[in-house]
């Protein structure tokens, strides 16, 4: 598991240990009703210091390929929530369960300092595309 392609489950973890600690993984629910659909995206928007972040983490513990998170979301809201409906078909709370590979970028890591827009992002770029070929070195990359 690297830093930005696939970063795990630890971060999840240490915000579920933390008091208080507010379950919200029947968000979960909701996004795995988008799977498999021509409904490409979904925005998961807070106000400030309401738990972007948090739902970042969690989406790369339950998603993300080799997070290995059965064990922690049968413990939480997810695991009891009715299961999504999509296209007909219902979707039980684990069916993506660690399936993807999973890109997780916090954008203060790459914008602080009064860093210029083009370097930000240059090297957002040739970080997460390193990490990608390392991954998958038989795939084709634009260049660096």
């Amino acid at each position: 598991m690297g830093t930005y392609l696939n970063p795990g489950n630890g971060l999840f973890l240490r915000a579920v240990g933390t008091d208080p600690y507010v379950d919200k993984t029947d968000m979960i629910a909701r996004l795995n009703a988008f799977v498999n659909t021509s409904r490409l995206y979904a925005c998961v928007s807070r106000p400030r210091r309401f738990g972007k972040t948090y739902a970042a983490d969690m989406v790369c513990a339950y998603y993300g390929r080799g997070s290995d998170s059965r064990e922690v979301f049968e413990g939480l809201k997810l695991a009891s929530t009715a299961p999504a409906t999509t296209r007909g078909r219902t979707v039980p709370w684990d069916a993506y369960l660690g399936r993807f590979d999973v890109i997780r970028l916090a954008m203060a890591e790459f914008f602080k300092d009064d860093v210029p827009f083009e370097k930000g992002i240059s090297k957002m770029r040739r970080l997460v595309v390193r990490e990608l070929k390392r991954s998958y070195p038989d795939a084709d990359y634009f260049d660096e």
